[in-house]
């Protein structure tokens, strides 16, 4: 009977270990080769980011009627916790410079969160507007995530728009 208590306890032992290992080989694979990944639309982009109850994202009847490609960043590449995305469209078919984006991104650098320059407030929250020759950036922090609304000066869209979609961001 004592020989029998020992080898299910020494087989328990094994099975313990089998699993530990199983567990840590698991967790030690990447579930994506970068910590991001590409969805095909709009609405696949505000799946994604759904659960991060504090991630903002602009209307789509809000965006340029324009192709957008959308990018969901991960906060590494063993975790599906979302870190932010992007909304970007590039060169239009006639090789015209059209670009525009909108990003979101989680940064753990305080100091990266403190160089906004209040250009504007929309509730509350300080608005950064850069105009350069050939594009405007938009920009705000909230609850620790930095977004830029960029757009280049041959989309048709205003100071005014860009505003819009801030506010519709801020405002949700």
């Amino acid at each position: 009977m004592k020989n029998n208590d020992r080898k299910s306890i020494k087989l328990i032992i094994k099975i313990t270990i089998i699993i530990f290992v199983v567990i840590a080989i698991y967790r030690m694979i990447p579930k994506y080769p970068e910590p991001l990944y590409y969805v095909d639309s709009y609405q696949e982009l505000f799946k994604a980011i759904s659960l991060e109850k504090v991630i903002l994202i602009p209307d789509e009847d809000l965006l340029p009627n324009i192709n957008y490609n959308y990018t969901v960043y991960l906060k590494s590449r063993f975790s599906y916790d979302v870190e932010g995305y992007t909304i970007y469209s590039d060169l239009d078919e006639s090789n015209v410079d059209v670009c525009m984006f909108i990003q979101c991104k989680q940064n753990i650098e305080e100091h990266y969160y403190s160089d906004i320059r209040a250009d504007l407030s929309i509730n509350g929250v300080d608005v950064e507007v850069e105009h350069y020759p050939l594009f405007t950036d938009v920009t705000f922090i909230f609850d620790k995530y930095r977004y830029t609304l960029h757009f280049t000066h041959s989309l048709d869209i205003s100071d005014k728009d860009a505003i819009d979609i801030i506010t519709n961001m801020i405002s949700k």
